[in-house]
């Protein structure tokens, strides 16, 4: 019996092995993943597609350098499920290829809801641009709080939801319902990566340290700023931010001590504090509290020296 002839596969490149085709992310890594057969997208390359777009939407909200190389960002598997017309069980069974490829780091994020530790969505850490180091989620931002489950269940404005009431097909890839849960209210109605920048986000001062070197100086001043309007100080008081944030960069590089997360929380904070009547000078109740816990000595103690290498990788 005569066997059936093949299909004629299309040539070898210099990217990729004969028949597969390769993102160019992948191809670019030098750990290529190989994602489909023929001349169609696969689920692995939509999926990174989604990632990669909601990563630089996050970037510009937060008035990231646009250097950056990774972005770390809270979306549930289920939003991105519905954003690339897939089930969540597809997601998680083409999710290795990418964590192995180095391109996307992904763990599931927990909070409290009546009285229980549940898990309320994942938090996504994407590579939008090609260095050697693979992406990773720093534990500064396993430990933030990004929804409040409790009112978004009492809403009805759940992953869930939005995902059982969404058809499973393939189209286009569209994550309009990734960014309500990756954006903060304010950013949501950004529509482009440079396009209407806001104000920088508070949440840029914990990605400082993965910024590159050449990009370190306008995301210092971005973290400073953000800072300054958050505690709604002057604009005279900018170099008291500055100070602290590159002393915050030396206390890493000479002693590696890092309490970006702390201060992040002590900003929060006081502006709450200030919105709620409870202070009138939240600047200088900042000031006293970074006193009170210790940092303010260690970063008014380090020696001047030059920030000359990146931090993290």
């Amino acid at each position: 019996m005569q066997r059936p002839l093949r299909p004629r596969q299309p040539e070898s490149t210099a990217k990729g092995r004969i028949g597969l085709v390769m993102h160019p992310t992948f191809a670019s890594v030098g750990n290529a993943v190989n994602v489909t057969v023929g001349l169609t997208v696969g689920t692995p390359e939509k999926l990174l597609d989604a990632l990669q777009q909601v990563a630089k939407l996050v970037s510009a909200a937060r008035g990231y350098h646009r250097q950056t190389s990774q972005v770390t960002f809270f979306a549930p598997v289920a939003s991105l499920a519905v954003a690339i017309g897939v089930s969540r069980q597809t997601i998680y069974n083409h999710l290795p290829k990418l964590k192995q490829a180095g391109l996307v780091a992904q763990t599931g994020h927990f909070c409290q809801h009546n009285g229980r530790v549940v898990r309320d969505g994942s938090l996504w850490a994407v590579k939008i641009r090609d260095t050697p180091a693979p992406a990773k989620i720093d534990y500064d931002f396993l430990k933030g709080s990004y929804r409040s489950l409790g009112a978004d269940i009492a809403s009805g404005r759940t992953a869930w939801n939005l995902y059982s009431n969404s058809p499973r097909r393939n189209h286009s890839v569209d994550i309009s319902c990734v960014l309500p849960f990756a954006l903060p209210p304010a950013s949501e109605s950004i529509t482009g990566y440079c396009k209407d920048r806001q104000a920088p986000q508070l949440e840029s001062l914990m990605d400082l340290p993965y910024v590159p070197v050449e990009g370190r100086r306008e995301a210092v001043e971005a973290s400073a700023e953000a800072m300054r309007v958050s505690l709604g100080a002057a604009k005279k008081n900018i170099n008291l931010f500055r100070f602290i944030v590159w002393a915050l960069l030396r206390l890493e590089q000479q002693k590696q001590k890092s309490y970006y997360y702390q201060i992040f929380l002590m900003v929060q904070r006081c502006a709450v504090d200030r919105d709620e009547n409870a202070c009138k000078n939240p600047t200088g109740l900042f000031i006293s509290r970074l006193k009170s816990s210790g940092i303010w000595t260690e970063l008014k103690n380090l020696k001047q020296s030059r920030i000359g290498i990146r931090l993290r990788t």
